[in-house]
């Protein structure tokens, strides 16, 4: 996710980066902005 939003990198960037399939990268993001919601909204900051 820091990769993504803060450093701006692709997500094919990210795959080369971390040398995991893109799927990999993609999957790892979606979870992580849903468990980010998730918090937000459990501290009512979402």
């Amino acid at each position: 996710l820091v990769l993504n939003s803060l450093e701006e990198l692709s997500y094919d960037e990210i795959a080369r980066v971390l040398q995991v399939p893109l799927g990999t990268v993609s999957s790892r993001i979606h979870s992580a902005r849903e468990k980010l919601s998730r918090k937000l909204a459990e501290r009512d900051l979402l």
